[in-house]
């Protein structure tokens, strides 16, 4: 026995001697005493509950209970839809931008910057194409982009299969993670796990995708040269080996669920109580012949064959009036819907959008607070944004760009020295990857006073913190040098009008120019 264990079994059997002591001298309760520390608060007895293997996760089950609850369930589907147009909305840009440190061996500066606009205009241009994007022809890459981000995010993730044209340019499909199944017969001999084969160094290899007649259809991950052709794209950050991903509800379902229900039914007894709703009651002394609200209604047939109760569908305006003795009506109970009940889902709400990274105030879209705190608020969602965007481009937008490039080199579309040769050599690794560097935009960033973000802004470019391209492609849509090259024609423009407008000021602006010059 090594000298730590030794001084370990010291300490535990001294912490045990403790634990009886105290529990003889009423220090510590019976259970404290039995049972060791599990995650249980103190002095609730089995408060957590049932402990779950969380390597055996239901995931088909999550999965349409995610589906069900995107279809049926306005908070789901408010959060869903806030999390697509932050981060996605019409499409993600690139911004190509291969580092001058590294291929400025090959190739000049110049050369690099007019790469990069033409590299991004070809890109916008194809990425627009219906025939090139999908085997189908039926949709954009942007469109693409939107599907794959929604079905990753009520799915868990989203399979990707590449097929590659005759012109070598790479079409995609798009497979919901729902469809992604276990065989109906397994091989003893193959290690599969949730519909992902995995060979022995842990590589998937086979997707078994579940088509519509029921039948189990293999998908593989690599084609006869080796190269990928299926991956799966997820939104969610995943723990070590688990090869699917979690739909982004799957936290909180249960609470949404509950949660919508709750509101349906109290939305159900308002409309209920604005029908007037009422019960006729007799006691054993009235007479039985009189019926104050026989005209008072129209008569419903029971659904119930086996019922002798007797319907009527009230008409608004009615007044029952000349009740016998003992007869009385009844009202449903008004307290209902709940005064409280916005309050209470309001709480409700709050937890379950933070627990999601998403602040209240963007999730409810209500800026009720100062400058600074509604600033704060948006800034902490763009940050989830940002994280969300990250692993969603990282699975899907940097390989389809990967593919693209590479098919647009090799057919001479675009010139890229050195870059062939670095595909089939792991040792210049730093070229390919150097010319393949990119970084997707989303939706500019919003802001809640512009005339102060303008100022922000301005001070960070004087001071050398951003540049203009930083602030253009975080703020605004567009092109910091298209804007640049725009502007200057505008004032070459605007000049000219300017002349023939008041052409004596111009004349004066001449010869005070000329005088300057000879002086």
């Amino acid at each position: 026995m090594g000298f730590r264990n030794w001084v370990s079994k010291i300490s535990e059997k001294r912490n045990q001697r403790k634990a009886v002591k105290e529990f003889i001298s009423a220090k510590a309760s019976f259970f404290d005493f039995v049972q060791a520390y599990d995650g249980d608060k103190a002095g609730m007895f089995s408060g957590f509950g049932l402990t779950r293997d969380p390597r055996f996760i239901d995931y088909q089950k999550i999965r349409v209970r995610s589906v069900q609850l995107m279809r049926e369930n306005g908070y789901a589907a408010a959060i869903l839809g806030r999390f697509l147009t932050k981060t996605i909305n019409s499409g993600l840009r690139l911004r190509s931008q291969p580092p001058e440190s590294i291929l400025s061996k090959y190739i000049t500066s110049d050369f690099l910057s007019n790469w990069s606009s033409d590299t991004e205009y070809k890109w916008g241009i194809w990425s627009k194409d219906k025939r090139l994007v999908t085997k189908a022809g039926n949709k954009t890459f942007q469109e693409l982009e939107r599907e794959a981000f929604l079905t990753a995010m009520i799915s868990g993730d989203c399979l990707i299969i590449k097929t590659t044209t005759k012109m070598g340019l790479p079409q995609f499909q798009l497979i919901d993670g729902i469809n992604v199944v276990d065989p109906l017969v397994f091989d003893g001999n193959r290690d599969i796990l949730h519909g992902v084969e995995l060979n022995s160094k842990g590589k998937e290899i086979t997707y078994f995708v579940q088509t519509d007649d029921l039948t189990v259809t293999p998908v593989k991950a690599y084609d006869s040269n080796g190269d990928r052709r299926a991956w799966m794209v997820k939104v969610t950050t995943s723990r070590v080996d688990e090869r699917r991903g979690l739909p982004l509800l799957s936290v909180i379902l249960q609470n949404l669920n509950e949660l919508g229900k709750y509101m349906d039914s109290e939305q159900r007894a308002a409309l209920v109580n604005s029908y007037v709703a009422m019960v006729h009651t007799k006691s054993e002394n009235a007479p039985n012949k009189i019926n104050p609200l026989k005209n008072a209604g129209t008569n419903i047939t029971n659904p119930d064959p086996n019922s002798n109760l007797k319907y009527k569908q009230m008409q608004p305006g009615y007044l029952a009036t000349n009740l016998a003795a003992g007869e009385s009506i009844t009202s449903f109970d008004t307290s209902r819907p709940n005064v409280n009940f916005a309050k209470f889902a309001e709480s409700c709400l709050k937890s379950m959008s933070i627990s999601l990274g998403m602040p209240p105030e963007v999730f409810f879209l209500e800026f009720n607070s100062n400058y600074s705190a509604s600033r704060a608020a948006i800034k902490e969602f763009e940050d989830r944004v940002k994280e969300v965007t990250f692993i969603f481009t990282t699975d899907f937008n940097d390989p389809a760009y990967c593919f693209w490039l590479d098919g647009m080199i090799l057919t001479s579309r675009i010139k890229a020295p050195q870059y062939i040769t670095s595909m089939y050599n792991l040792e210049k690794f730093e070229i390919l990857g150097a010319w393949r560097s990119c970084a997707w935009r989303g939706l500019p960033k919003s802001n809640v006073d512009g005339l102060k973000m303008v100022k922000e802004l301005t001070i960070a470019k004087n001071e050398g913190f951003l540049t203009g391209e930083d602030i253009t492609d975080a703020y605004y849509d567009g092109n910091y040098s298209e804007n640049l090259t725009q502007l200057k024609k505008e004032s070459i423009k605007l000049a000219e009008i300017d002349k023939i407008r008041d052409p004596q000021k111009f004349e004066l602006d001449t010869d005070t120019t000329e005088k300057q010059d000879n002086e």
